[in-house]
């Protein structure tokens, strides 16, 4: 599918106009002819371009199936159309980008962060490249992301599709940056995830399942943050109690076996200073995290407990290296 004007104002359909057209095929036993799907939605107020430039997305994205000038709906689909029609076209954008191999270039993780004050998933506008327009604004149109009211180059990822943004988009991204980065043989690849989930991932789960059983209450969603914005320099939002209205504990998460030691990046540092008795460092013994008593060891404000603190030895394991003029 071509389309060559790729601006901001580049709008298929709005999310009523892709619900009028795909219910009326779908009403249809077998195939529609295009030609009586087009007038059908001329006297719907639904312009003869509009419609072809819809049915060409839907096409694309393989939520239609056109054999001539006739169109139906992908017999796949069909049981989940009747159910969600937004939904469905939402995941077919996804999975057409995925399959085209372009999805890390629609959405760049150095794009992403995690807003605690709105408390949802948002994204840099600008760094998503204006030849997916059509793809971010159809996605603008059905719910999937939300225009900020105060900054235009901003969109938030809807609560509605959340956790399918986490638990799909970002574990994609996550994986295949490893794979691609690192080049990796599947093995090897298998074997890194396994380790990196039980010296990071599980940690900071453990965190977080302890942060709920300190504050009490199952009304405080503890939200970690790590996969989805990796330059906040925190891994965990909590609260300092239940009277906290807003994320109010940034945690940063290390894990160890054997003797106490972790590393500590230069932006964690920088976010630890900023925030002041706000952060948290909570490291974990992976040895101990199955023991239902066991209490990680907490610092508050570890800019001033930790690192200008002389209870602590450092030394550095890197240089940043450039040559001189």
């Amino acid at each position: 599918m071509m389309i060559t004007k790729n601006t901001n104002k580049v709008i298929i359909a709005s999310k009523q106009e892709f619900e009028k057209v795909i219910k009326h095929i779908a009403l249809v036993d077998g195939y529609t002819k295009i030609n009586n799907l087009i007038e059908y939605s001329s006297l719907s107020g639904i312009t003869p371009y509009r419609t072809k430039t819809m049915l060409a997305l839907l096409r694309y994205i393989e939520v239609l199936v056109v054999k001539k000038n006739n169109i139906t709906i992908n017999p796949e689909l069909q049981e989940e159309i009747e159910k969600d029609i937004p939904r469905v076209i939402v995941t077919c954008v996804f999975s057409t980008l995925l399959k085209n191999g372009v999805l890390r270039e629609f959405i760049q993780k150095e794009a992403l962060h995690y807003d605690y004050h709105l408390k949802m998933i948002v994204i840099n506008n600008t760094l998503i490249p204006s030849k997916y327009a059509h793809f971010r604004n159809t996605l603008i149109e059905l719910g999937f992301f939300i225009r900020s009211d105060n900054a235009y180059n901003i969109l938030a990822v809807s609560k509605e599709y959340e956790i399918f943004f986490e638990t799909t988009i970002l574990n994609y991204l996550k994986i295949n940056q490893e794979y691609e980065d690192l080049k990796l043989s599947k093995t090897q690849l298998d074997v890194l995830l396994k380790r990196k989930s039980v010296v990071g991932s599980l940690a900071e789960d453990f965190v977080v399942d302890f942060e709920h059983r300190r504050l009490g209450s199952k009304n405080k969603q503890v939200k970690r943050i790590s996969d989805i914005d990796v330059s906040a320099g925190y891994d965990v939002l909590s609260y300092m109690s239940t009277q906290s209205l807003l994320y109010d504990r940034f945690i940063e998460v290390k894990s160890y076996v054997g003797e106490t030691h972790f590393y500590w990046s230069r932006n964690e540092i920088n976010q630890a200073r900023i925030k002041n008795d706000d952060y948290y460092l909570y490291i974990v013994d992976r040895d101990l995290m199955e023991d239902s008593e066991y209490v990680p060891t907490i610092i508050k404000n570890p800019y001033t407990e930790v690192y200008e603190s002389n209870s602590w030895s450092r030394r550095c394991e890197n240089y940043y290296i450039t040559k001189e003029d």
